[in-house]
């Protein structure tokens, strides 16, 4: 919903590939009660389809609040193609990129701080560049989890180049409250993301409603 509220190119990073079983499909769907909206699964291209196809649509792609083209791939694939990183930065200068969504951040904080040397290469390779430096823009975050220890905010935000703990930063909830049984959730937003985000707040204050 998000990415569909900002428009543009949204990159969505998924650490097991078992948790995009209906993922693209479902995202295809949404097309019919949502705006014009593409969606690829860049496991299932090979490099030179990335590279002589996707990426020359993305070249094309102009930002449009109505348009949302959905990039879904592991972390594997961002680590094993530097083409594609590059072009992401890219679509960062150019504000075509506006959202960057982790989907189960908790898995990518485990992965990241144990045996998966990939997500350390994303962390140096992409994120560090991405958002390590000022910008004069940069994607909105989305970081997707049920479950999240103090403990593995600190790894994130060193595999992100991201301080998580920050007061900036907007948490829906806290380590401490994901053990309660009942979460009271309230949605805030700072003014200068809040423009982007004026057609999301009625949707979920009907949802609320």
């Amino acid at each position: 919903m998000t990415a569909i509220s900002v428009g543009g190119i949204a990159l969505v990073i998924i650490p097991l590939l078992s948790l995009t079983a209906n993922q693209l499909e479902r995202i295809k769907h949404a097309v019919q009660q949502y705006n014009a909206i593409y969606a690829y699964h860049l496991d299932k291209f090979s490099k030179h389809d990335t590279k002589e196809k996707l990426i020359l649509k993305m070249d094309e792609f102009e930002y449009d609040l109505l348009t949302t083209m959905f990039i879904l791939c592991s972390p594997q694939y961002l680590a094993e193609n530097i083409d594609f990183c590059n072009a992401l930065l890219r679509y960062r200068d150019r504000k075509v990129l506006r959202l960057i969504a982790v989907h189960e951040v908790n898995i990518y904080a485990i992965q990241g701080s144990t045996f998966r040397e990939p997500i350390h290469i994303v962390g140096r390779d992409f994120f560090s560049k991405l958002y390590g430096k000022s910008h004069q823009f940069l994607p909105l975050f989305l970081a997707m989890t049920a479950t999240m220890p103090l403990e593995l905010i600190k790894t994130f935000s060193k595999l992100t180049s991201i301080n998580w703990e920050d007061p900036c930063h907007l948490m829906c909830s806290t380590p401490q409250e994901f053990q309660q049984q009942y979460i009271d959730m309230d949605f805030h937003v700072q003014a200068d993301v809040g423009s982007c985000l004026d057609s999301l707040l009625p949707v979920l204050v009907a949802k609320k409603g």
